[in-house]
C-alpha cells in the first residue's frame, strides 16, 4: 500500500516535471529543490549580501554609496514590479528595464500618479557603478538564493562618453595671455 502511495506521488510529480515546456520553466519552477536555494527578500538582500566572505572589503563610504545604490534598486522594483519582492524573482528584463530608467531618469524617485517623470539621467560611469553594485549583490547571494543566472550579469555597461575638452578657445588663450598680470 505504501509503495503504490509512493509510485502515485512519483507518476503524479513525473507528469509535472513533463509539463514544464522548457528547461528554463523547469528550473525556475523546481529552483529551491535544485539548488537548495531559499527566498530572500529584496529587502534584506544587501544586509546578507555585506556579511558574505570577499577579497577585499570595501571602505566605509563605499559601502554605504552601495547600499544606496541597492535601495534605489529596491525601491524601482516595489514601484514598478511589486509582485517581485525576492532575488530569485529578478529576470534580465527587470535588469534591463532598471538600466534603461537609470540612463534615461536618474535614479529613482517616487512621485505623485499623474506626474511625469523629470529626466535627470546618470553619467555612464554612474550607470556603471550602479549596476556593478546591484550585480555584485547577486553575484554574492546567488547560492543562498538559488539564482541560476545572475539578471545584471550580461547587461551592457554603458560606454563611456568621452568629449574632447577644450576650455578656451584660441582667442579667448590669447587675451589671457594678453591680460596676464605677474602680480
Amino acid at each position: 500500500e505504501q509503495a503504490a502511495a509512493c509510485e502515485n506521488r512519483i507518476k503524479k510529480e513525473l507528469g509535472n516535471v513533463r509539463s514544464n515546456r522548457s528547461l528554463k520553466a523547469m528550473i525556475e519552477n523546481y529552483r529551491e529543490e535544485l539548488t537548495g536555494g531559499r527566498q530572500i527578500p529584496l529587502s534584506q538582500a544587501f544586509e546578507l549580501s555585506v556579511i558574505k566572505p570577499r577579497k577585499r572589503a570595501p571602505g566605509e563610504r563605499r559601502q554605504a554609496l552601495k547600499q544606496m545604490h541597492w535601495q534605489d534598486f529596491v525601491e524601482y522594483m516595489a514601484h514598478n514590479f511589486p509582485a517581485v519582492d525576492h532575488l530569485a524573482a529578478v529576470t534580465k528584463t527587470h535588469a534591463e528595464n532598471y538600466t534603461y530608467s537609470l540612463l534615461h531618469y536618474g535614479k529613482f524617485e517616487q512621485r505623485k500618479p499623474g506626474c511625469k517623470r523629470e529626466r535627470k539621467p546618470l553619467s555612464s560611469a554612474t550607470v556603471t557603478d550602479y549596476l556593478t553594485s546591484i550585480s555584485e549583490v547577486f553575484a554574492l547571494l546567488a547560492d543562498d538564493a538559488g539564482i541560476v543566472v545572475n539578471p545584471f550579469a550580461r547587461i551592457p555597461k554603458p560606454t563611456m562618453d568621452k568629449e574632447p575638452r577644450q576650455p578656451f578657445t584660441e582667442s579667448e588663450l590669447q587675451t589671457i595671455r594678453e591680460n596676464f598680470d605677474p602680480f
